[in-house]
């Protein structure tokens, strides 16, 4: 007897980046919170429209995700190197 996949409620963390592409909206899955915020920064690096991040328990706006890339593109350049 197979069970029907998980919903979110039930346990399964997603983040789903939500973005403009080509005057598209799109929405992009990532598994974690840092996957995702490295998605959006991908995104506006490559000129599209980053809108908000919806989490399981946060929705993180385009605002937040523009200062979250700036604060962590230099960690990116360096190779993620924390002191």
């Amino acid at each position: 007897m197979n069970r029907p996949r998980k919903t979110v409620r039930e346990g399964v963390a997603e983040w789903v980046l939500h973005c403009a592409v080509n005057q598209r909206h799109i929405r992009r899955s990532q598994p974690t919170r840092e996957a995702a915020l490295n998605d959006a920064c991908a995104q506006l690096l490559q000129g599209h429209i980053v809108n908000r991040i919806v989490g399981p328990n946060e929705t993180i706006t385009a605002e937040r995700v523009r200062d979250w890339c700036a604060k962590h593109r230099h960690e990116r350049a360096t190779g993620g190197s924390r002191n």
